[in-house]
Formats: C-alpha cells, sequence, structure tokens
C-alpha cells in the first residue's frame, strides 16, 4: 500500500508539471492543428466530406484518419510519438540534473515506486489528450461527414485507439529508460529522437530490405529461383521493434481491406512484408515490461551524486 501510495505521489507530481509547462500545450496545440487540417479542412474544401464513398470503399471518416496517422512528419503516428518522447525523455535526468531526485527519495518514496510514477505520470498526460481529441474528431466527423461508418468501421476506430494507447505505451517506456542514462536533459531528448527517428526504423527495416534483396536476385535468376514467401517471418521479424502497434493501428481502420499495410516507425517508408496486429500488440506490452523494468534496474544501482 505504502508503494502505490508513493507512485501515486509521485504520478501527479508529475502530471501536474506537464500541465503547468508550456511543451504541453504548443504540442497539443500542434497535434489538434494538424488533425483540423487533414481531417477538416482538406475534405472540405475539397469536397470529399460532402460526398458517399464508392461503393466497397471505407468511410471517409476512417479513410480521413488513415490519411492522418499515416501523413510523414505531420501525421499523427509521428506527432504521438514526439508527444511520448518530450514528456518522458526527462523523467529522470531532469530531477537528477535539478537535485531534486535527492528530495524525493529522501521521502518515503522507494527508488521503484519512484521510476514507475514517473512513467505513469507521462501516460497519464500523453494517453488522454491523444483519445479524448481522437473521440471527439470522430464524433464530429460523423456528424458533418455525408453517410456514416459502418459498425465494423467504428469498431476497427476503437481497435485503432486501443493499439495506439499500446504504442504510445512502449515508446514513452524506450524515452524513460533513455532518461535514466545521463543527466543532462537535452542529452536524454537527442538520445531519444536518434533512437525514434533513424536506429528503430533503420532496424524495423531489415526485414523489407531483405524481401527487396531476394526480389532483385528472383528477376536475375534464370527461372529456378523461388518466389519470395510473403508471409515467412524471414522478412517479417524485424516489424515488432517498440513502436509496431503504433504502426499497425492505421490499419485497423480498414476492416476488409487487410492488415498488411502499415507505415514504418516514422511513417516515412511503407513497409512491405505483412506485420501481425495481433503480435504487434503483445510487443507493446512486451516492450514496455522491458524498459520499464530496465529503467527501475537502472535507478536501482545508480549512485545520484
Amino acid at each position: 500500500m505504502e508503494f502505490v501510495r508513493a507512485a501515486y505521489e509521485v504520478a501527479r507530481k508529475d502530471f501536474l508539471q506537464h500541465v503547468r509547462t508550456k511543451r504541453l500545450l504548443v504540442i497539443g496545440i500542434f497535434f489538434i492543428v494538424v488533425l483540423q487540417i487533414v481531417t477538416m479542412v482538406i475534405p472540405l474544401a475539397f469536397g470529399i466530406a460532402d460526398d458517399d464513398p464508392p461503393s466497397g470503399s471505407p468511410s471517409r471518416e476512417n479513410e480521413m484518419f488513415f490519411f492522418h496517422l499515416n501523413a510523414s512528419f505531420f501525421g499523427g503516428l509521428f506527432a504521438i510519438q514526439l508527444l511520448c518522447i518530450v514528456l518522458t525523455a526527462d523523467a529522470v535526468c531532469s530531477e537528477w540534473g535539478n537535485r531534486t531526485i535527492f528530495l524525493l527519495l529522501s521521502k518515503p518514496v522507494s527508488r521503484t515506486a519512484f521510476v514507475v510514477g514517473k512513467y505513469l505520470g507521462s501516460l497519464a498526460s500523453i494517453l488522454p489528450l491523444v483519445l479524448v481529441i481522437y473521440l471527439l474528431q470522430y464524433f464530429l466527423m460523423m456528424a458533418i461527414y455525408a453517410g456514416q461508418p459502418t459498425g465494423d468501421e467504428v469498431s476497427g476506430f476503437f481497435q485503432m485507439l486501443g493499439m495506439l494507447v499500446l504504442g504510445s505505451m512502449a515508446i514513452a517506456s524506450v524515452a524513460l529508460f533513455l532518461s535514466t542514462l545521463t543527466r543532462s536533459t537535452v542529452m536524454a531528448l537527442v538520445l531519444c529522437l536518434l533512437t525514434a527517428i533513424i536506429l528503430l526504423p533503420l532496424l524495423s527495416m531489415i526485414g523489407d530490405i531483405t524481401l527487396i534483396v531476394d526480389e532483385v536476385n528472383q528477376d536475375q535468376s534464370d527461372g529456378d529461383f523461388q518466389p519470395p514467401d510473403l508471409d515467412s517471418w524471414r522478412y517479417d521479424w524485424s516489424h515488432y521493434f517498440p513502436g509496431s502497434a503504433l504502426n499497425s493501428a492505421p490499419s485497423k481502420l480498414m476492416p476488409g481491406q487487410g492488415d498488411d499495410y502499415v507505415g514504418a516507425f516514422s511513417g516515412l517508408i511503407p513497409q512491405s512484408a505483412p506485420q501481425r496486429p495481433l503480435l504487434s500488440a503483445f510487443s507493446g506490452l512486451a516492450y514496455t515490461a522491458l524498459f520499464v523494468g530496465l529503467s527501475i534496474l537502472r535507478v536501482n544501482k545508480r549512485n545520484f551524486e
């Protein structure tokens, strides 16, 4: 019970700090503005919202949300990753750099409760913002757009929200761990951005590069080379790094359209081989547990002097 109370107090302090800082406001405004441009301004300006979708096509609401999530650096996936990084990258190092960690740990707060509280405080700032804004926007689009999404499409929207939650948890856990490696807030933020924008995208592309090489070898063969099996784990294994749940979230908006399309980690590069959404969800939980556990271990072993 003492552990729960201590973690709650740390989380509450962290949440209030995020609410008071301008970074949550700035990123929140960026998040909302981009969402409105993609899902409201453009569809209304070009008459997309006034037309029923062709037979067999997804609803305009789901279609516009799909486009919003995958719109590269101006898309929802990138904005959510940025939100997770900015609000979590300094979770531990800021307390260390300001020397407030000594005050916190001098109270009846264990180091484990401190880390768990920091993580929960970040999630309490990230998830409500994303979920509330997306829910309000979707229902607003349903009121304004011509036609209505089917029950399966509405269900797919809520499944998409669930995948975004799992993906955000995984990304935030990575940022939490990186915040334990340095005393500098700037360095922690740089590490998180390099990991999110460069390292993880490159790792996730290993399977796709393997597929491209095999397809080139097939084209150059004399006919004896077997076509690549797109369902092979040889091409799919590298997709399940932290953030894979985020990447597979857009596919849930397209029920009946197949689950084989996902954006790359940064939303820049479409992946060719299939990605299994259920395994993406499981990997999100697994990476969350792994990196929160590593953060706890790191803080418990670290000498904050």
